[in-house]
């Protein structure tokens, strides 16, 4: 009777030692891949098409300079000097935005972002020239879940603050400067940008992404307790957290591989290009290594929480031995 108690004891052991080494390595490779993915800069890289852009210049109703920087950024850069036009039309169509408040002087209107925010007559003609004169300059993007950067080397960026480009390499999606936030009211009205689907989309992607981030963390402190001081509870709710943390991880990453599907003209928060403008089209979108990341830490902390939830069916069948 000894001999029969101790060999299937002897299986349960090397089964959970077996079980325990596998579930490890599953959690800490979906992890990092998981946390790998949403962290980095490379969900999704923008580009010109510059063929386009060289087509450009023989369209009728495009009357802008295009010129393409191909000698100092190895054609990466184009930069286009809006041409302003005196008829009519062209008046309405640079309209200034009007928010509904009144300026203390009753011939001139309030350009502000907040009702209860105004700013001074010389000012707003100064932020009006500096925005109908601005030069326009297309540059290749990468972004992530959290912010966007220019992909170009250092020099490069050096280089295109000599020549009087001054935005910030990266710019967060959700954190905006003050400057930025008066640009926005400023802008003509055709430069005003609504809220697009794929900005709610990637808002909730943002959501889920922080949520899984927290999961794991949460899954990866009680595993180890539960482990360590082998705790049957413990354990199978850490299986339970890590599938959880596997379905928002595939939730954030099916709404940022499939916001571009919506729509091609979402434009960035600080975009100088309008909604309508045809330089939208010279775009060229691709998906980067995050996407590949993520998508394996999801099916990696899936396959970890399922040898959790079996760890702990195996514990339990070991303590009635």
């Amino acid at each position: 009777m000894e001999r029969l108690k101790k060999k299937p004891f002897g299986f349960v052991f090397q089964l959970c030692f077996l079980c325990l080494i596998s579930t490890i390595i599953s959690t800490i490779v979906g992890t990092v891949f998981l946390l790998a993915g949403i962290f980095s800069e490379s969900w999704e890289i923008m580009v010109y098409n510059t063929t386009m852009l060289e087509e450009m210049k023989l369209w009728k109703n495009i009357s802008d300079d295009i010129e393409a920087q191909d000698s100092a950024f190895n054609g990466k850069v184009a930069r286009i000097s809006p041409t302003v036009r005196r008829h009519k039309a062209s008046q309405s169509h640079l309209r200034l935005r009007v928010l509904p408040n009144e300026y203390p002087k009753k011939s001139y209107p309030v350009y502000t972002q907040m009702p209860m925010k105004k700013i001074s007559q010389t000012r707003w003609r100064r932020r009006k020239r500096q925005i109908l004169s601005t030069v326009i300059y297309l540059v290749p993007i990468k972004g992530g879940m959290f912010k966007y950067c220019i992909d170009l080397e250092d020099e490069y960026l050096i280089a295109l603050k000599s020549m009087g480009f001054f935005q910030d390499p990266c710019s967060y999606y959700l954190n905006h400067s003050e400057e930025e936030e008066e640009d926005l009211a400023m802008r003509p009205s055709h430069y005003v940008q609504k809220e697009h689907a794929s900005i709610r989309i990637h808002n909730l992607a943002i959501s889920c992404s922080l949520v899984c981030t927290i999961v794991l963390c949460s899954a990866a402190i009680l595993g180890a307790f539960g482990v360590t001081k082998r705790q049957l509870s413990a354990v199978l709710i850490t299986g339970v957290m890590y599938m959880l943390a596997a379905v928002f991880g595939l939730f954030a990453l099916c709404m940022m591989y499939f916001k571009r599907r919506t729509s091609k003209d979402y434009i960035l928060y600080n975009d100088t290009l309008p909604k309508d403008s045809p330089y939208i089209m010279a775009r060229i979108f691709t998906t980067g290594y995050s996407v590949h990341s993520c998508m394996t830490g999801v099916i990696f902390t899936a396959i970890g929480a399922i040898f959790w939830i079996i760890l702990a069916k195996i514990m339990r069948y070991n303590f009635q031995y």
